[in-house]
């Protein structure tokens, strides 16, 4: 028990001797109370000493370097093809069939590359294809330039006449 009180004394001592040359040496310290050191003049032989400093960016490593704004991003000016695009082949377009709606105006039920049948009004575009005219019976849309007339009329066929027996 004596051990542990002599040491804390002698770590409080301790402490308070350099909290009081903290004080006296960095806190009350005034830099003019004392003489001024003379200014300092260097003799003809000091500068023989001191070694003597090239510049350190020469031709090499200025035209190497990566930062330089000369060494920016530049496009290429080379023109580039274009690839050769073939042209679309022309859609598989059924008429399923021609309604009236609620207003009076005709509407066409399309199928467009065998899919489920969409219904068009007069001005309508799907895909490339657009509905340029309906009546009861036939419509006619036009597709890049080409005009398609498709018809609800059946192909009428000649009907082989039954043989008598």
């Amino acid at each position: 028990m004596i051990r542990k009180i002599i040491m804390l004394c002698l770590i409080a001592a301790l402490f308070v001797y350099m909290l009081v040359y903290f004080i006296t040496d960095a806190i009350l310290y005034d830099p003019f109370s004392g003489s001024v050191p003379k200014e300092f003049k260097p003799r003809q032989d000091d500068f023989a000493l001191m070694p003597q400093y090239a510049p350190a960016w020469n031709s090499m490593i200025y035209e190497k370097n990566l930062f330089s704004p000369s060494r920016s991003y530049m496009r290429s000016v080379i023109p580039r093809k274009t690839p050769d695009i073939p042209p679309a082949a022309r859609p598989v377009i059924a008429l399923k069939g021609i309604v009236i709606d609620a207003f009076g105006d005709y509407v066409a039920y399309v199928t467009i590359d065998r899919q489920k049948a969409v219904p068009m009004r007069k001005g309508d575009k799907i895909e490339d294809v657009e509905l340029v005219d309906i009546s009861d019976r036939k419509i006619v849309l036009q597709w890049n330039t080409e005009k398609i007339n498709l018809t609800m009329d059946k192909i009428k066929t000649i009907v082989k006449p039954r043989l008598k027996r």
